[in-house]
């Protein structure tokens, strides 16, 4: 898997390089090549978008471990019909509407340390990610690195 992977950045490379060629005649140091394929990584990409997760749900967890539980209903209802008077023995037409509120809030005084345990685990799951991302950040460098002292030594090769 590494030896494919090697080869599809030197590829990689070698097709940027041949498009910057083929534009301008713009020479790259290994630095900005390396900033080059940082930037431009889906890898990359995909790194920052789970680091991105995971601060959602350190979020999340810190606003349901601290903020109170508020839910609010409300109900209406129509009704309509005919019925017998008893007193007079005729029909009468009734129509009523009925409706109802209601608003409640709740907040846990002591849940078993769970709050507790679900900022801690997403406290861990963020410096994952953040070590995760420098990791592949490191993996893309040095792929970079290797293609271009393999393209130094092709060019000086000749």
């Amino acid at each position: 898997m590494k030896v494919s992977m090697f080869f599809s950045l030197v590829m990689m490379f070698f097709g940027a390089l041949t498009s910057v060629k083929a534009q301008d005649t713009v020479t790259m140091n290994l630095k900005e090549c390396m900033r080059y394929a940082v930037e431009h990584s889906i890898k990359m990409r995909i790194a920052q978008a789970d680091n991105r997760d995971a601060q959602i749900d350190r979020r999340d967890a810190i606003l349901a471990a601290f903020t109170p539980q508020v839910s609010g209903n409300t109900y209406a209802y129509y009704n309509f019909g005919r019925s017998i008077d008893p007193e007079t023995n005729t029909y009468s037409v009734i129509t009523s509407f009925h409706n109802g509120y209601s608003l409640s809030a709740g907040i846990y005084l002591f849940n078993g340390f769970q709050a507790v345990n679900n900022l801690k685990i997403t406290k861990t799951a963020q410096q994952m990610g953040l070590t995760k991302e420098q990791q592949v950040e490191d993996q893309i460098c040095l792929a970079t690195m290797e293609a271009y002292c393999f393209k130094l030594l092709i060019i000086e090769g000749d």
